[in-house]
């Protein structure tokens, strides 16, 4: 069931009830736009989210509505973000990798540890067409087009897979994860755990 039904099903069943709650839900447009703009808004000192005031400065201010983020010459296809991450993934409709956000661990996939505050490709993962990524607190997923998957970040709970180096910390570059007979058809990623 996509959103769009999900939000059709609730009104249905609001307009049904006689005690019907003091406010309406309507469905948002959910689509992707003909050019190469994300909508954005929140918190962008990414460092510092959810530890209070410090999270906003003038060198990032807390984005108080909508804002456009552009990415010239890229025709977006999916995005990542989750609840417990820090960081974004965005995915253009060629299969090439962008993260920005937090990257303490190396998740972002980028081979270091510097936070970014755009939109970076992921130059490891060139030449593999992704279909798909997730991201949890300290890693990331990327889920290539032909079911291979791949991790970066934190390896202390094993969310990067068998396939990370266990005396190292993280993989700021994504490794594979072996162990998948058929390919992956989908990525799902919690705070520790996938």
């Amino acid at each position: 069931m996509n959103a769009q039904e999900m939000y059709r099903k609730m009104l249905a069943k609001q307009s049904q009830s006689s005690d019907a709650p003091p406010f309406k839900v309507s469905a948002p447009a959910l689509s992707i736009p003909d050019d190469t703009t994300l909508v954005v808004f929140g918190g962008t000192n990414w460092d510092n989210l959810g530890k209070g005031k410090e999270a906003h400065t003038k060198s990032a201010p807390n984005l108080m509505g909508p804002c456009r983020l552009v990415l010239p010459g890229v025709k977006v296809a999916f995005v990542a973000t989750s609840s417990c991450s820090s960081h974004c993934i965005a995915l253009s409709a060629s299969g090439a990798a962008y993260a920005w956000g937090r990257n303490q661990c190396g998740q972002l996939g980028l081979g270091d540890t510097l936070t970014r505050a755009g939109p970076t490709e992921v130059t490891a993962l060139q030449g593999t067409p992704l279909s798909a990524a997730a991201t949890g607190k300290h890693h990331t997923l990327w889920l290539g087009a032909e079911g291979d998957l791949f991790a970066s970040g934190s390896s202390k709970e094993g969310c990067v897979g068998p396939s990370a180096d266990k005396r190292r910390e993280m993989e700021a570059t994504p490794v594979a994860v072996p162990g998948l007979a058929a390919g992956a058809a989908y990525v799902a990623a919690g705070g520790a755990h996938n």
